[in-house]
């Protein structure tokens, strides 16, 4: 029986081999600007980009765990998508404004953070790093950023609550028993969680084939924890395909939380959440992992932001790499923006420190187009702030 460290040497050299190569060519291969030596990266403070960061813990996970963070499903059409979308637009910048004071901070529920940019929902985190949950936690709190942890949490919620205010937001799915689910949705609203975002883009499981011809059985690696689940309820239960609005509707009368759904990609869903009178939407399309539509979640934000108009926050995340991503997302309409991967780039980099300086990152490369683009708050950011390229899916929207 190979060890865990023998494991991890032999796929690192499957990784490697040229016959395999094709496997590991994916959107996450996007080239660094500039000189890159991986040698030369000694700390988190050393890493210029998200995509160094990348590079740093590609070399330090277990590569089965990082295929199965990477890849998307079947040809990745929709992975490449949420990336390849942000060509579409281009920024506006503006000349002879004050920009000497930039003003990032934004407000959700009633709870400022100093930027726009949270942590989307991730499990398994500890298989990345040792700190899992707790490092990427506190570099949200250190941050002043917000943070929403995943209902498959390596780490206890009422654990990650404690390390100070404010408390992450939840996630969860609705596949256990509803006397399970409104326990935990207690437990973690006194620990003092804002809000509960449900995750409706689950009726199946998308076929991540990179992932299953790499990975193995991660769901028995030896490091594998789950935080929120005690004796006789399985965290691995299968989709609940017989998710229905129903379903929404019961969250709503069990929690005092703001409920948001996590998964909306259409216009017409959009609606019906308002119908349903949650809190916030939540435009994902769990980052290319289940339906192969082809669609980005930029496309999917547009749509959903003309039905919503402004009545609710709309939080997105999918393919969020540059701070002028992040910056296109918000001069659509978006309140805040979502990163997954990136956050676990940094955390298998460098524990939480590498999460923060993610964190940092984005902020410093946002607070930088802000200024070239004369917007000194969040709310300067608007539509009048970005040009669509010629045939763009955004024409129509920006002419509205």
């Amino acid at each position: 029986m190979l060890s865990q460290v023998d494991r991890r040497r032999v796929l690192n050299f499957l990784v490697a081999s040229p016959f395999l190569l094709p496997l590991f060519k994916h959107a996450w291969a996007d080239e660094i600007p500039g000189s890159f030596d991986l040698a030369k990266i000694k700390s988190a403070g050393n890493v210029l980009n998200v995509f160094e960061m990348r590079e740093v813990a590609r070399s330090k996970v277990d590569p089965a765990i990082w295929n199965w963070l990477s890849t998307g499903s079947e040809s990745e059409k929709t992975l490449l998508a949420n990336r390849a979308i942000f060509e579409a637009l281009q920024i506006r910048v503006r000349r002879l404004i004050d920009v000497s004071k930039v003003d990032t901070r934004v407000t959700l529920f009633g709870q400022t953070y100093q930027s726009p940019v949270f942590l989307a929902p991730i499990g398994f985190q500890n298989l990345f790093h040792g700190e899992g949950e707790f490092g990427s936690a506190s570099a949200a709190l250190e941050a002043e950023s917000m943070m929403m942890s995943a209902i498959l949490s390596s780490a206890p919620y009422q654990d990650l609550a404690g390390l100070g205010v404010p408390a992450p937001w939840l996630q969860i799915y609705a596949r256990w028993p509803k006397n399970f689910l409104k326990d935990l949705l207690g437990r973690c609203e006194r620990a003092g969680c804002p809000a509960v975002a449900l995750t409706v883009d689950t009726p199946g499981i998308g076929k991540r084939e990179t992932a299953l011809r790499t990975m193995g059985d991660m769901y028995r690696d030896e490091r594998l924890s789950f935080g929120n689940f005690g004796e006789g309820v399985n965290p691995m239960k299968a989709a609940n395909k017989a998710l229905t609005w129903d379903f929404v509707d019961w969250l709503k009368a069990n929690t005092g939380m703001k409920v948001l759904l996590k998964g909306i990609v259409t216009g017409e869903d959009a609606l019906l959440a308002l119908e349903h009178r949650v809190d916030g939407i939540y435009v994902s399309n769990h980052g290319g992992r289940q339906a192969e539509t082809g669609r980005s979640t930029l496309e999917s934000l547009a749509e959903v932001l003309v039905e919503v108009k402004g009545e609710v926050p709309v939080l997105v995340d999918g393919g969020f790499r540059r701070g002028t991503d992040i910056f296109k997302a918000l001069a659509l309409g978006a309140t805040a923006v979502g990163i997954g991967r990136p956050q676990i780039w940094g955390l298998g980099a460098f524990g939480g420190t590498g999460v923060l300086r993610v964190l940092q990152i984005l902020e410093g490369e946002l607070i930088r187009i802000m200024r070239f683009a004369g917007t000194t708050s969040i709310v300067a950011i608007t539509r009048a702030s970005i040009n669509p390229v010629e045939n763009n899916p955004f024409q129509k929207f920006l002419e509205e």
